[in-house]
């Protein structure tokens, strides 16, 4: 039940108010800092753990640019549908 949870609390973010880049930035910094425990757990000292985080992460720039063009060619067309007051999706 709770992934089912996190699933729709994901999609109806897409069609609320959009994060902000600060918002955004500060997600991916999680993302970052939970990798780097992660390798710290596993044995590595701090500074090889988020080498490598980053490295398993991948390009912030690049994921920042997927994130914002996967929100221009998805959720902007249909961000409509949820503002108009009729909207069956209003209602949540």
């Amino acid at each position: 039940m709770d992934r089912l949870r996190v699933l729709a609390s994901r999609v109806f973010g897409l069609f609320g108010k959009r994060n902000s880049d600060e918002d955004f930035d500060a997600e991916v910094c999680a993302h970052l800092q939970l990798l780097t425990d992660d390798n710290i757990r596993r044995g590595m000292n701090p500074a090889e753990a988020r080498c490598a985080a980053r490295r398993e992460f991948g390009g912030v720039e690049q994921t920042k640019e997927a994130y914002r063009h996967l929100f221009r060619t998805f959720a902007m067309p249909y961000e409509h549908c949820v503002k108009t007051p009729d909207s069956p999706l209003s209602r949540f």
